[in-house]
């Protein structure tokens, strides 16, 4: 570009912002790597460079995504690698834990720059950048500010309708201790901003409305059965904000996606896992917490193949059962014909319970067969690491069928 013509444009361009964020970017690395004598001469070298990086960042940030005519080119300068074995200012802020050393505003726009890169590019360009993000957002030694400000690019990557099957493969295929592992535990974190982000990465993973995608995460469910829902019953027994999360997710995760039949059927017919929430409804004080829970509930009691060991449980408490339904939120709820007529159904259920568990089981085992018991759970499978087909509609039509609660308000 001549002289003249920088001379009479108007503002910074993008590859004018884009070669002085890399210049700041390669002084702090020489910072870091500098040998200093004092301390207190680095801390300033370091704050400077840091302050420059910010500025760098909001600069690009003015100049590109403010800017409809340079969005394009925002992204083709930050993926830019100019020589070969060189890596591109994208990669360059992840590389040798530089994010970590990055003004938490600086963060803040890096996400909003991939974000945007997300939506315009395919995602074998995006996959090693995805990849990096995601060692960082595990790290528990990355500090709570940065792992949500980066927990964007795992949303907006998540919410993306480009790429679907593939993009879920990325986050799904991890090994547990890489990914979902540290969902769970983040869940149950003190710190809300943490624990809620944990939910929300963790809720768009498992439910999603793309057809192609309700199938990789049933199939994932059914394939990880034990592992989810081992580590998801904890969440249950968590603070007042994982309780209430978790009872949502599991109503998202039953009731919205019908794929799921089989994994519903296999979660209610698993004793301790209706001795859990049994406890939760007898112990919970909190009234959006036990109305959660009370369609859950609707479950295991309005299964018409109840298992053994369910109807034995619901069998022995009864009496207790009918007590709890008839008052449960009883003038809270006065005037909701619909919440109204299902304790009215749940209370019939159990009076329609006179066979003794013994009896019951009998005819339960004539009925079943040679059918596989449905509490044992299913042998691990690469089934989320094939491509669903048409086949997986029409197994998920010969599940048995079980009513089909509305989800709670």
């Amino acid at each position: 570009m001549s002289l003249i013509t920088r001379l009479f444009r108007k503002g910074v361009s993008v590859g004018d912002a884009v070669r002085s964020l890399h210049g700041s970017l390669t002084e702090l690395n020489k910072i870091r790597k500098k040998e200093y004598s004092d301390e207190e001469t680095q801390k300033k070298d370091m704050e400077a460079v840091q302050k420059k990086i910010g500025d760098d960042f909001a600069q690009l940030i003015q100049c590109s995504l403010e800017n409809d005519d340079n969005k394009v080119k925002l992204v083709r300068k930050f993926l830019k690698i100019d020589k070969p074995q060189t890596h591109s200012i994208c990669m360059q802020c992840l590389l040798n834990d530089t994010l970590t050393f990055l003004p938490f505003d600086a963060v803040q726009n890096y996400a909003k720059i991939v974000n945007h890169i997300m939506t315009q590019t395919k995602l074998e360009e995006t996959k090693p950048i995805l990849d990096k993000i995601i060692t960082y957002y595990i790290n528990d030694e990355c500090a709570p500010a940065l792992i949500t400000a980066i927990s964007s690019v795992i949303q907006e990557a998540l919410k993306s309708k480009q790429n679907d099957y593939e993009l879920y493969r990325l986050f799904l295929n991890k090994p547990p201790a890489e990914f979902t592992d540290v969902l769970f535990k983040r869940a149950q974190e003190s710190d809300f901003n943490l624990s809620s982000d944990a939910f929300q990465n963790l809720t768009s993973l498992i439910t999603q409305e793309n057809e192609t995608v309700k199938k990789l995460a049933a199939g994932y469910l059914n394939d990880n059965f034990d592992y989810f829902f081992g580590k998801y019953n904890s969440m249950i027994e968590g603070h007042y904000a994982a309780k209430r999360q978790s009872l949502k997710l599991l109503c998202d995760i039953m009731l919205e996606n019908k794929f799921n039949k089989n994994c519903m059927f296999r979660y209610i017919s698993q004793k301790e896992n209706l001795k859990m929430l049994m406890k939760l409804l007898s112990m919970e004080t909190s009234n959006a917490i036990l109305y959660e829970a009370f369609h859950i509930f609707k479950l295991f009691l309005g299964n018409p193949r109840k298992h053994p060991d369910i109807y034995r449980t619901l069998y022995k408490n009864k009496a207790q059962l009918k007590i709890f339904l008839e008052k449960f939120q009883q003038e809270k709820r006065e005037e909701d014909q619909n919440f109204q007529h299902e304790k009215k159904v749940l209370l019939e259920k159990l009076e329609q319970m006179k066979l003794t568990p013994e009896e019951y089981t009998e005819k339960y085992n004539s009925q079943q067969g040679k059918r596989k018991p449905v509490a044992k759970s299913a042998p691990q499978s690469n089934t989320q690491n094939k491509k669903p087909d048409e086949s997986d509609d029409k197994k998920a039509e010969k599940e048995p069928s079980a009513p089909a609660p509305e989800r709670p308000e």
